[in-house]
């Protein structure tokens, strides 16, 4: 698996971004919330906050 952008840096600054839209668009048409769930859950599960946000990107774009 590839390592993570460096926060700072164009891919750092570009995944912040994806980051704040993915969580508005879950928070707008998917939320966790009513399902009792935030982001911080599935960290253990999936690992850093950015992989969670990439999974729920990838699941987003399968839909």
């Amino acid at each position: 698996m590839a390592a993570d952008p460096v926060l700072g840096t164009p891919e750092g600054d570009r995944l912040g971004v994806l980051v704040t839209l993915v969580q508005d668009c879950v928070a707008r048409h998917h939320p966790m919330e009513q399902q009792g769930l935030t982001i911080e859950d599935l960290e253990p599960m999936v690992g850093r906050r950015n992989r969670v946000c990439k999974m729920l990107v990838a699941n987003a774009a399968s839909h």
